[in-house]
């Protein structure tokens, strides 16, 4: 029941809307990619915000230990997220 629970709550990082945070739940991708977004500070527990999307909606900037990193779409959808904080 606990996976179905998980399942429901989280999202692509791709999905977050500009202005929402979520944390990161994992990353995903082959091990290039993966490694890369973690070199980054995609890392798991770490805070994310959506910051703006660019007038074509791809890349997406977003903050992540205090840098902004612009990533593309495919790299975004690597990233799972949980826990959206819709107040920002």
């Amino acid at each position: 029941m606990l996976k179905t629970e998980l399942k429901r709550t989280t999202r692509t990082l791709w999905e977050l809307s500009p202005k929402q945070s979520a944390y990161v739940l994992d990353v995903g991708g082959d091990q290039e990619m993966r490694r890369h977004l973690l070199d980054l500070g995609f890392v798991p527990g770490s805070q994310v915000t959506a910051i703006r999307r660019s007038p074509f909606g791809d890349p997406t900037v977003y903050e992540v230990r205090g840098t902004m990193i612009a990533l593309r779409k495919e790299q975004a959808s690597q990233i799972r997220i949980t826990g959206l904080d819709r107040s920002r």
